[in-house]
């Protein structure tokens, strides 16, 4: 297409991109997509409930609750919203209105930059003052207020742990003086109170011991006591948090007991954890070996009958145990 500019003035728009617009309008699928490129701002309630639409459509059909990354140290809790969350709400094509969510499968997320910034908040409200170079080392700098270096500390973006949030359309009325004198109904998306999400942090290689719990406790303290994303002051955005905190091995500082960690990672799959549980501590493995004795005691007989290298391996951890297989 050509310009049109003529002695100076702008050019005239181009329509490519209301082009792609029509003709991905009737088939885009993806709540995030259709929220950032596609939406049409002239009908803002009806685009809302379509993206919720969406968004309730997609869930279905990818797996949330997964981890983007394993990282060695890395620890994580979960919490429950006990109010409407609302983050990244500015930004986007209709301002106030925007949501943050998975730029791949559409389910909702709090990047992890929106967490280090209310743990700091949190943390620089009741700075002690032997905990300055811990502040300052955790959240970046050798000094408070100085960001020239990475912080030791990693924080991770936040994911639902399951399919069951909910995605809607809440509205802001604003009245001009009273009642009477044109209120403005303004729609925006929210997520339902009710949703469960897992927060992780990691070690960074600034790390010093106690940095991963110094981070833990006031981004318990900043999602518990002041809430995360827009209208905090308003009731949204605060969580409870839900379990303890899992990370580091069994019998840690800091870690999870050894029938937590079995619960949480073994269950379901047993049978395949032989040879890593085999590396473990002696609580965790007498913890799997009870497990295996409840649950697949026929297929040890099996592995005992067909001489399975597994039988010689379960039989020699439950010496190690001072345990006994059934016969």
């Amino acid at each position: 297409m050509t310009d049109s500019r003529k002695n100076g003035s702008p050019p005239t728009p181009q329509p490519i991109m209301w082009c792609v617009r029509e003709l991905l309008n009737k088939r885009c699928d993806s709540a995030t997509l259709y929220l950032q490129k596609f939406i049409n701002p002239s009908e803002k309630l009806d685009e809302l409930k379509k993206i919720c639409r969406l968004a309730d459509t997609g869930k279905n059909s990818v797996t949330v609750g997964y981890k983007p990354l394993s990282l060695q140290g890395m620890r994580t809790f979960r919490a429950v919203s006990r109010s409407r969350l609302l983050v990244n709400h500015t930004g986007g094509i209709i301002e106030n209105s925007n949501l943050a969510l998975h730029r791949i499968f559409g389910f909702p997320v709090i990047p992890g930059s929106a967490l280090k910034g209310i743990a700091r908040s949190a943390a620089a409200a009741v700075l002690c003052e032997e905990d300055k170079e811990r502040f300052a080392r955790v959240f970046g700098g050798e000094k408070k207020g100085d960001s020239k270096l990475a912080g030791s500390v990693a924080f991770l973006m936040a994911l639902p742990v399951d399919s069951k949030w909910e995605m809607e359309v809440d509205v802001l009325t604003s009245h001009y003086g009273s009642d009477t004198k044109n209120p403005n109904p303004v729609p925006f998306l929210a997520i339902k109170a009710g949703a469960v999400f897992e927060f992780m942090i990691a070690p960074t290689a600034r790390k010093v011991d106690g940095d991963l719990e110094f981070a833990e406790k006031y981004l318990k303290i900043a999602l518990a006591e002041n809430g995360v994303g827009a209208k905090t002051a308003a009731g949204y955005g605060w969580f409870e948090i839900i379990g303890d905190s899992v990370g580091g091995q069994p019998g840690e500082e800091g870690g999870e007991s050894a029938e937590k960690w079995v619960a949480n990672i073994l269950d379901g799959e047993l049978l395949g954890k032989l040879d890593e549980v085999s590396e473990k501590d002696v609580e965790v493995q007498k913890y799997y070996i009870s497990r295996m004795i409840d649950r697949k005691m026929r297929r040890i007989r099996a592995w005992k009958r067909d001489n399975n290298p597994n039988y010689e391996k379960i039989k020699k951890m439950a010496e190690n145990c001072q345990m006994e297989l059934p016969e």
